[in-house]
């Protein structure tokens, strides 16, 4: 078996394929640790299967290389940052709960029929954001201030 183990994923949207053919992640792609909480990234299509489904291959990245990823990521402030609010409403954080940046302003309006929070971010960077989200514990789109 190869060293790096990898997760397949149904293009149409299924879940990650469970078989022999496909063992679940043993090691890091990108440093190359051993261990579980891998399968992070994005995919690359690999083409049809047995049953004629297209998956797509995702490389395992263990939470550390993904943190690392998210705040180089900051950096390009040319497009949206998807990011998770903390639970308690003061920090800006990636899926692993790595720390993306802190919130230094948190409020909410009412549109059409449903409440939306907005958030002005400082990231790890220094660089000032603004988003939308539905609230504390739930994905914020962030977009640079300018």
């Amino acid at each position: 078996m190869h060293k790096y183990g990898y997760m397949f994923r149904k293009k149409n949207g299924g879940g990650v394929t469970p078989t022999d053919a496909f063992p679940a992640p043993t090691h890091c792609h990108e440093c190359g640790t051993a261990g579980t909480g891998y399968g992070y990234s994005a995919g690359v299509h690999v083409g049809d299967t047995r049953d004629g489904e297209r998956i797509e291959q995702s490389p395992a990245v263990c939470y550390a290389c993904c943190h690392a990823h998210d705040v180089v990521q900051l950096q390009n402030r040319t497009k949206p940052f998807f990011a998770y609010v903390s639970c308690d409403g003061k920090a800006i954080q990636n899926w692993p709960g790595g720390n993306l940046g802190t919130v230094t302003a948190e409020w909410r309006v009412r549109s059409g029929f449903a409440d939306v929070t907005c958030y002005r971010v400082r990231d790890v960077h220094g660089g000032l954001w603004h988003g939308k989200g539905s609230g504390r514990g739930m994905c914020v789109t962030l977009r640079p201030c300018k």
